[in-house]
């Protein structure tokens, strides 16, 4: 087929991907006697991560240029093989290295296809590692400062007998947004002022409870206030069910993949020379080093 038919051939992809899918496989190109079907088009596509592959459907021209350069690839295929480049010996290794790789990954592929993942399953995942599914215990705060010590004890006193914080800080205070949760990043702007130590007491207060003195970083003197507490809960199966299937899977996944590899280096009797490696891969030593 002639370069411009050809051309005219890929131009029909700009049409509306639908209409395209909806209609049987026909050829969009043909080098030499090697013909070119949209389904092998759509196959290739399917590789793609997600943002590529919406940009293949959507966009008709990203598209025809996928399948040009799709075209393209084998053409300069063909035309290395007739300059005889497939018979380099650098070029065979590779092949070969591409060959078993893709067997590899096949081999592995088909494995992973037998994998029986069902609702019963993932519950008893679920149920197992409800650790992955739980919300930590969270508070809303806010917090007052100052450079005086004495300022931040007051209130301190004053919250303690009954004062609303609020009030007792002459309106002075921080409040932050959100919830702060557990074994996170705790306030933005203080994380490196305030340290692990001097916040984790601060989730054992009781709501509507203020802290002690807290000495910043930064020289400053805080106190903080719990408006709202939540304590840690465990969220219902039917609302992580997704994230639980895809933990569940990869988890077993895994399972099968070390156990199957365990297996295959028996069975090709595999021997790993770890000794060597380590020896091999230690620095070299310094000039100070070989002289003692």
């Amino acid at each position: 087929m002639k370069t411009r038919n050809m051309f005219l051939l890929l131009a029909s992809c700009l049409l509306p991907l639908a209409s395209l899918t909806a209609a049987e496989d026909y050829m969009v190109a043909k080098v030499g006697e090697t013909e070119v079907y949209f389904s092998e088009i759509e196959e290739e596509a399917g590789r793609l991560n997600p943002q590529m592959r919406q940009a293949f459907e959507q966009n008709p021209q990203w598209r025809m240029q996928f399948i040009a350069q799709y075209v393209s690839g084998i053409a300069f295929g063909r035309r290395a093989e007739r300059e005889g480049l497939d018979k380099d010996p650098g070029v065979k290794k590779k092949l070969e290295k591409d060959r078993r790789i893709i067997l590899a990954r096949t081999i592995v592929q088909k494995k992973l296809e037998a994998l029986d993942v069902n609702e019963e399953a993932v519950r008893n995942y679920y149920q197992q590692n409800q650790g992955r599914y739980t919300n930590p215990v969270r508070m809303q705060v806010m917090y007052a400062h100052s450079d005086k010590k004495d300022s931040i004890e007051m209130i301190i006193e004053a919250v303690r007998k009954g004062e609303i914080f609020e009030k007792a800080t002459g309106g002075k205070f921080v409040f932050v947004p959100g919830w702060v949760e557990r074994n996170s990043p705790f306030i933005p702007g203080l994380t490196e002022i305030l340290t692990t130590a001097q916040v984790d007491p601060l989730f054992d207060l009781s709501e509507q409870s203020a802290g002690g003195l807290i000495e910043g970083s930064d020289g400053r003197y805080y106190v903080f206030f719990v408006a709202k507490k939540e304590g840690s809960f465990v969220r219902p199966f039917e609302e992580v069910a997704a994230q639980a299937e895809e933990d569940y899977r990869q988890a077993m996944s895994a399972a099968v993949i070390q156990e199957f590899m365990r297996e295959t280096f028996e069975q090709e009797k595999v021997d790993i020379f770890d000794e060597v490696i380590a020896r091999n891969s230690q620095a070299p030593a310094s000039e100070d080093e070989k002289k003692q």
